[in-house]
């Protein structure tokens, strides 16, 4: 039953987050809903940390409020799913399928060798108290910023408590080899067989065979990853040659995706 319940509130959150995903494009570009649940995904990422800060300045990241947050992220996902995002259900199972192979991964690895020392403390602060000031005088990890610990605050929910804390990585890491998974059977890039196709085909094998255990995800992986995405896009666009008009839609992507990279870690 610990089990059931386990995954019932992980993929609540990662249906959560498509339908944040799905709100941001509506604002955004309603081309985006052209693209594949990897980078709706990611999007969802880009707002809920947006939330996560702004809402810290108020309140804690208590029970009351992450189920507030994550019932609206539901509601978001079955209207824009249904109205807009039509004729999708196999797009669905992939996703399933994706998030299901890596999640092996939060059974059998232990967690990153900072978790303990300053992530699962920073981020249980989130959750217990809303913002504070001076933090860092009282031990030195506290002075290390990553947006990754403000959406880690938002999956402290009943049952599970702590116990998701570590899921981010894997959620953002599943995105970016969704994405990936998608390029590389899209029927337009098997049919030319180019750089891109080869490209994005060597960049999963990559990632998949680098995540052989969880406790090599700091805060460093998930934004390794999604650089991946960001070179082959940018490439994509450089191949394209076209007018600004014609790659507009690629290029804000490639500028959200960059601002989260940088709130990830600032050195990326």
């Amino acid at each position: 039953m610990e089990t059931i319940l386990f995954l019932t509130v992980y993929f609540t959150i990662i249906f959560s987050i498509l339908g944040y995903g799905l709100f941001f494009a509506k604002l955004i570009n309603a081309d985006f809903f052209q693209l594949n649940y990897g980078y709706l995904g990611l999007f969802g990422v880009c707002f809920l940390i947006f939330v996560s800060y702004t809402t810290h300045l108020f309140f804690s990241h208590g029970y009351i409020h992450n189920i507030i947050i994550h019932s609206v992220g539901i509601l978001f996902f079955f209207f824009f799913h249904t109205q807009l995002k039509k004729n999708s259900s196999k797009e669905l199972k992939i996703l399933i399928f994706v998030f299901l192979i890596f999640l092996i991964a939060i059974f059998l690895s232990k967690n990153n060798e900072d978790f303990p020392y300053y992530h699962f403390p920073y981020v249980l602060h989130l959750v217990q108290n809303k913002l504070q000031f001076g933090q860092g005088w009282f031990q030195s990890g506290y002075r290390h910023h990553s947006s990754l610990l403000y959406f880690n605050s938002l999956f402290y929910l009943p049952r599970v408590e702590y116990y998701l804390f570590t899921s981010s990585n894997l959620i953002i890491f599943s995105f970016v080899n969704l994405i990936l998974f998608k390029n590389i059977f899209n029927k337009k890039n098997i049919e030319n067989f180019n750089f891109i196709f080869i490209l994005n085909l060597f960049s999963l094998i990559y990632l998949v065979t680098i995540f052989n255990r969880l406790a090599d995800f700091g805060t460093d992986k998930a934004g390794q990853a999604i650089v991946f995405v960001l070179a082959i896009m940018s490439l994509e666009i450089l191949n394209k040659k076209n007018e600004f008009e014609e790659i507009k839609t690629e290029l804000q992507i490639l500028i959200i995706l960059l601002l989260l990279l940088i709130t990830l870690k600032i050195y990326f």
